[in-house]
């Protein structure tokens, strides 16, 4: 992965607040600007991004910005391009299996980084296999009380 050492550079900068910066995000969000302002707009998710259908599909999209939006990008293989493909079109949601999630919280480590997964839920198992793949911290979408927080803790 060719580009592995310059994407955990660019995670790792400091942010323009002066605080620690998060070392890697494998799951990130971005604020959407335009997705409420036109009901006929499509949001879109590409499974499979970095394949020829995929990239076909991000084509027709770039193509029609007045009639889709691209929400989330997925792959599973050729990493460095769904990060490409994520710097160029901005999706809300960019995910990544947690084969590939562990393998890179394991390039993270030793390049001397401290890796962080955001989770897709409040789910102990992605959690745990998070944690035993590699990462050192955790991300977890959608806690609103203690007792939730309490019950994905209990579950690693």
């Amino acid at each position: 992965m060719r580009n592995f050492t310059k994407i955990l550079e660019y995670f790792s900068k400091p942010s323009s607040r002066g605080s620690t910066p998060l070392k890697f995000t494998f799951l990130w969000t971005n604020c959407c600007t335009n997705c409420c302002d036109n009901p006929a707009m499509k949001s879109v998710t590409v499974l499979g991004a970095t394949g020829s259908i995929g990239l076909s599909t991000l084509d027709v999209i770039a193509r029609h910005p007045d009639r889709f939006r691209l929400y989330g990008l997925s792959a599973h293989s050729r990493i460095d391009s769904l990060f490409d493909l994520a710097a160029r079109h901005r999706p809300s949601v960019v995910a990544v299996s947690h084969e590939t999630a562990a393998a890179l919280c394991a390039g993270s480590l030793g390049l001397g980084l401290t890796p962080v997964v955001r989770i897709a839920g409040q789910n102990g198992h992605d959690a745990t296999r998070m944690l035993d793949g590699g990462a050192l911290g955790l991300i977890l979408p959608h806690v609103n009380t203690a007792d939730q927080a309490r019950a994905i803790v209990d579950a690693c």
